[in-house]
């Protein structure tokens, strides 16, 4: 999401240090070796891995045609961890907060590959608001402002896969 947010000319920055050297260049058996193997056939079956695999070779290598410039604005890719701490301080300054969770650990609903149940379910929420106890998500499936306990998004984000990466979007100079 982070390429192709990028490629729209929008201030994007993906924090990560999962192991995307290990998924760009061993795909399918790194991802079955890195998830176990209930939850890495649910990723796999929901998983565009060649197009997973240009994007992150965009990420890492930087585009070869000029598509993507992360000239003056930095680094697409910002290779650590964000803290709740900073996911509030950017929620505050009014940036834009694109989370990966493991949507089996926040709701009943399931899109877990038959007959896996409690695999990985990887699923991408936008932050939209924040409060000492609860969080507000767009949840994509149809739920807008899905009010959410802060401690069960934590852990959901938390989770192996989502490895509590996020995709940061600043507002540009001239919507301020």
């Amino acid at each position: 999401a982070a390429v192709a947010l990028a490629a729209e000319g929008l201030d994007v920055r993906l924090f990560s240090d999962a192991p995307l050297e290990g998924i760009l260049h061993g795909g399918a058996a790194f991802l079955r070796e890195l998830f176990g193997p209930p939850s890495a056939a649910a990723v796999l079956a929901r998983t565009d891995l060649p197009s997973l695999q240009c994007s992150l070779a965009v990420l890492l290598h930087g585009a070869d045609d000029g598509a993507i410039s992360c000239d003056p604005k930095g680094p697409l890719l910002v290779r650590r961890r964000l803290t709740r701490e900073e996911l509030h301080e950017a929620f505050l300054r009014d940036e834009l907060i694109l989370l990966p969770i493991d949507y089996s650990r926040v709701s009943h609903f399931s899109c877990e590959a038959e007959g896996q149940p409690g695999s990985y379910n990887g699923h991408l929420v936008v932050v939209t608001g924040w409060g000492h106890k609860h969080i507000q998500v767009h949840d994509p499936l149809g739920i807008p402002n899905n009010i959410l306990d802060l401690e069960a998004l934590m852990d959901a984000w938390g989770a192996p896969g989502p490895d509590n990466d996020a995709i940061l979007i600043r507002r540009s100079a001239e919507t301020t």
